[in-house]
C-alpha cells in the first residue's frame, strides 16, 4: 500500500511492472522534489522521450522542447510534473536505477553462496543490458553527468547495499580477492560490456558469451 497522500500508480515504473518497497523507498525523495503530477501516463511519457533524446543527442543538447514535443505533451507541461530540466534528469536517474535494481534483485539468491549470487546478477545484468541498449545507454551518461546530484546518487545505491556488504563478507572469508569496492565493479563492467559487444555481433552466440564472459570475470575475482 501507497503513503498516505500517494497516487496507486507511482509505485510503478516505467515498465508498468510493480516496485519492491525496498526500491520504492528509494524513490521517496524525488517525489517530495517534484511538483505534483496530474498524470502518471504523461509523466512516464516525458521519462521515455528523455531515454530516446538523451541517446540520440546527448543530455545537455537535449532541450526540454524537444522532450515535450516527444512526450506529445504542451512545452509547459513538462514543469508540472519535474521543477527543471535537472529535476527531470535526477528523475529518470533514480528510475533507471529502481529497474535495474528490481530486475537484479528479483528471485536474488540470498542464501547462496557468492558465486551463486554473483552468477544471479551477472545474467540478469546482461540481459537487461542486451534488451534496453538505449537505457544503458543513457544510465552510463548519467552516472558520469554533474547534473545528477548526490543525493540522488545516494538513493540510486540504496537497493545495492546487500550486494556489496555479501562481497565484504566473501572477501572476509577468503572467497574473493581483496580488492576495493569500486574496481570489482568496474571489472564487472568491462567484462559485462565486453560480453554484450560480443552478443551483438553474434546473437545466435550469446548463451556462450554470457557463460563464458561470466567464468572469465569470476576467475578474475575469486581466490
Amino acid at each position: 500500500m501507497g503513503q498516505e497522500g500517494e497516487r496507486p500508480g507511482n509505485s510503478r515504473g516505467l515498465r508498468g511492472e510493480k516496485r519492491p518497497v525496498m526500491v520504492e523507498q528509494s524513490l521517496r525523495y524525488l517525489r517530495s522534489t517534484m511538483a505534483r503530477p496530474l498524470s502518471d501516463e504523461k509523466r512516464n511519457a516525458l521519462l521515455a522521450a528523455a531515454i530516446d533524446l538523451f541517446s540520440e543527442t546527448g543530455i545537455d543538447a537535449t532541450p526540454t522542447a524537444a522532450i515535450s514535443k516527444a512526450a506529445g505533451v504542451a512545452e509547459g507541461s513538462l514543469f508540472t510534473y519535474f521543477k527543471s530540466k535537472d529535476g527531470l534528469i535526477n528523475a529518470l536517474y533514480l528510475e533507471l536505477k529502481a529497474e535495474l535494481a528490481q530486475v537484479l534483485l528479483q528471485g536474488f539468491p540470498r542464501d547462496g553462496s557468492i558465486m551463486k549470487k554473483l552468477k544471479h546478477l551477472w545474467d540478469h545484468h546482461v540481459a537487461w543490458c542486451a534488451a534496453a541498449p538505449k537505457k544503458l545507454k543513457v544510465l552510463e551518461l548519467l552516472l558520469l553527468s554533474s547534473r545528477v546530484d548526490s543525493a540522488s546518487r545516494q538513493l540510486g545505491a540504496e537497493p545495492f547495499r546487500e550486494v556489496e556488504e555479501a562481497a565484504r563478507k566473501a572477501v572476509e572469508d577468503g572467497t574473493l580477492r581483496d580488492i576495493p569496492m569500486p574496481f570489482l565493479n568496474q571489472i564487472f563492467t568491462a567484462m559485462s560490456t565486453a560480453t554484450l559487444q560480443m552478443i551483438a555481433a553474434d546473437p545466435a552466440g550469446a548463451a556462450k558469451y554470457r557463460r563464458e564472459g561470466f567464468e572469465i570475470f569470476w576467475s578474475a575475482v575469486r581466490r
